[in-house]
């Protein structure tokens, strides 16, 4: 019962898309009214673990590859939102940052097949990002 539940609301985008913003307004309430610790280390990677979740029932990948690499770059997208919580000490906010740009990289290889995409087009892009 809890499998065709989920199967529903994961399958249907409409019920999905309902969940998401309610889950992004949630986040949102926690963050502005909230103590960070335990609220937010529940409300944050709910974003993400939903739209993982959304990815593996709506999954039409050709290539086990390219599925892995978006599941992949989800996973390392949370771990960063965690670690970008608790930003106080250095090292935790370099790590989650460190996280973002592994999560990106695993964004690129899984799009990198596709015909529109050209990585010497997202150089220069990359390059005026990293100097900001």
């Amino acid at each position: 019962m809890i499998l065709t539940y989920m199967s529903f609301l994961f399958k249907n985008v409409t019920a999905f898309s309902l969940l998401f913003i309610t889950i992004i307004l949630f986040d949102v309430y926690v963050k502005l009214n909230l103590e960070t610790v335990p609220y937010r280390f529940i409300s944050k990677p709910l974003i993400i673990i939903s739209l993982l979740t959304f990815y593996i029932f709506n999954n039409k990948e050709t290539s086990r590859q390219n599925f892995n690499f978006m599941a992949f770059a989800l996973i390392v997208f949370s771990i960063g939102n965690v670690l970008l919580i608790i930003y106080t000490p250095k090292i935790v906010y370099i790590s989650g940052l460190l996280f973002f740009v592994v999560g990106k990289i695993f964004y690129i290889l899984r799009f990198s097949n596709q015909r529109d995409f050209t990585l010497s087009r997202l150089i220069p892009f990359v390059i005026i990002c990293f100097f900001i």
